[in-house]
C-alpha cells in the first residue's frame, strides 16, 4: 500500500509491504530506496503518474504481486490570451492542462461552468482579477496555479473648450461647453 495516492511534483510517498515467508521483494520500476526482504517500507517520488508492483519471493522462488498506482498531480498549462487589457469586459482566454488529477475549479468561475482537467474558456473580466486553477487528485490533493490580469489606467485623448472659442472672455455664471474623449 502507498501513505497517500497522490503527490503533488517533486514530492514522495512510502511504499509499505508485509507477508508472511518472504525471502526476497523487488519493486518496478524501481523506488527511490532499495527494498529489503520481508516486511518493509520504501520511498518512492516519482515525477509522473506511476504504477509501481511488488513481487515478493519465498525460499523455493514462488512469487506474489502487488500493484498500487501513485497519481502525480500536476498543472502541465495554464495560459491567458492576455494578461493587461485597455478597458473592463475585454475577452480574455483561459486555457489549461492537468495530468494526474481528477476535477479541476477556477476561480473565481463566474462564467466557467463544468471545468474539465483539460479545456479552455472565454472570461471578460470586469476589474484587475486574479484567475487560480486548482487541480484535485486522489486523496484530496489540491494543486494550485495562479495568473492575472490587470485593466489599464484610462487614457485621456482630447479635453477641450469648445463653446466659446478658445481665447474669448468667459465671465463669473457664463457658460462653457466642454469635449472630452477617453
Amino acid at each position: 500500500y502507498a501513505s497517500a495516492p497522490a503527490i503533488a511534483p517533486g514530492g514522495s510517498v512510502q511504499l509499505s509491504w508485509s507477508g508472511d515467508r518472504i525471502a526476497n521483494v523487488d519493486i518496478e520500476p524501481p523506488a527511490t530506496t532499495k527494498p529489503s526482504a520481508s516486511d518493509g517500507q520504501v520511498t518512492a517520488a516519482p515525477d509522473k503518474t506511476t504504477e509501481y508492483t511488488l513481487t515478493a519471493k519465498n525460499w523455493i522462488g514462488l512469487s506474489s504481486s502487488a500493484k498500487v498506482k501513485i497519481n502525480v498531480v500536476r498543472i502541465t498549462k495554464f495560459n491567458l490570451s492576455t494578461a493587461s487589457l485597455s478597458q473592463e469586459g475585454q475577452e480574455v482566454t483561459l486555457d489549461w492542462e492537468t495530468d494526474g488529477a481528477d476535477a479541476v475549479r477556477i476561480d473565481p468561475g463566474d462564467e466557467i461552468k463544468d471545468a474539465k482537467t483539460t479545456g479552455n474558456a472565454k472570461v471578460h473580466p470586469t476589474g484587475n482579477t486574479t484567475y487560480t486553477l486548482t487541480a484535485s487528485g486522489p486523496g484530496g490533493l489540491e494543486v494550485k496555479e495562479s495568473r492575472d490580469v490587470t485593466i489599464g489606467p484610462p487614457t485621456l485623448d482630447k479635453f477641450e473648450v469648445t463653446d466659446p472659442p478658445p481665447g474669448a472672455r468667459v465671465f463669473p455664471g457664463g457658460q462653457v461647453k466642454l469635449n472630452w474623449k477617453v
